[in-house]
């Protein structure tokens, strides 16, 4: 393992801005792996393996490479480490970049799950709001912390490891082929109300091919049949 990090931390002086791409790839497809098996208890028979591919792939081409570019923006335009720096940069990050990469990830998503231009721009305007409203319970926190602890070359780490049910959300709110019914369990973090816990919905319309995480309100895909959800 120490070896392993050494490595690591040698590709991340020779290689910055490509190791932060790739790494940021890895914790992703990782994260939507924990998320499958922890918060979704799928088991690797019926784990989604295209789906963290997707996720994977998304962290290489978008996410990885926006992250990594933004946060060396951030350390150009605000300068210092004390805890005013940290709380500027989160302030700079949630109100510009926050909204953008989100938006951009849906949209990426919807293209590689092979969606019409007109199914993305509708699961956008219907999963959009509740995605950032999810992404402001969260991540003000962590990204102070990210920002006032963690030196430069790692601080990207925290957005693809430190939440693995954010990232289920997120690729569930943007994924519309799944085969599987699955709950809609309270994500970690939300705030009271936030997930529809032990409610049966039965007989309620199913609008959608996708089971939403975060919102507050589950739809099942029309092939499901709906049962009473675990208390979580």
């Amino acid at each position: 393992m120490a070896l392993l990090w050494k490595g690591y931390q040698t590709l991340l002086k020779k290689h910055p801005v490509k190791t932060q791409v790739c790494s940021a790839a890895t914790l992703m497809m990782l994260g939507d792996v924990i998320s499958q098996q922890v918060v979704e208890n799928r088991g690797f028979k019926h784990h989604d393996w295209p789906r963290s591919g997707r996720m994977a792939f998304i962290g290489l081409i978008y996410i990885g490479p926006c992250i990594t570019l933004w946060y060396r923006a951030l350390d150009y335009l605000v300068h210092g480490t004390s805890k005013t720096t940290a709380l500027k940069k989160m302030l700079l990050d949630q109100i510009i970049c926050a909204p953008t990469i989100l938006g951009g990830f849906l949209t990426f998503m919807g293209v590689l799950s092979g969606l019409s231009s007109e199914q993305i721009a509708n699961k956008f305007k219907k999963d959009y709001k509740d995605v950032l409203i999810t992404n402001y319970y969260i991540w003000p926190a962590v990204q102070v912390a990210n920002f006032y602890f963690v030196p430069l070359n790692h601080s990207h780490h925290a957005p693809c490891e430190v939440c693995p049910s954010h990232h289920s959300g997120l690729s569930l709110s943007s994924d519309s082929t799944s085969e599987h019914c699955r709950p809609c369990p309270k994500p970690v973090g939300a705030p009271p109300g936030v997930g529809i816990i032990g409610r049966s919905l039965v007989g309620q319309p199913h609008d959608s091919e996708s089971i939403a995480l975060f919102p507050s309100r589950c739809v099942l895909p029309p092939r499901c049949v709906a049962a009473p959800l675990p208390a979580l």
